[in-house]
């Protein structure tokens, strides 16, 4: 008769330390978003280059396509 089994292998090692927050070149949070926020202005667009994208998408499968088109 064969001897008892084998023991359980060892458990896992324990997780990894979580890796320490990043500086961010020692700029303050909120000072660093206000200068993103200022950069970021959108710019005037007149009438005729204004694309009306509300309209309703009717798509069509047909497999492999897929033919979509504007709804009127």
């Amino acid at each position: 008769m064969p001897g008892p089994p084998p023991p359980p292998p060892p458990p896992p090692p324990p997780p990894a330390a979580p890796p320490p927050p990043m500086g961010g070149g020692g700029g303050g949070g909120p000072a660093f978003l206000a200068d993103i926020r200022k950069g970021a202005v959108l710019k005037k667009v007149p009438e005729s280059q204004k694309n009306d994208r509300s309209a309703a998408l009717v798509c069509k499968y047909t497999f492999p396509l897929v033919f979509c088109k504007k709804q009127d």
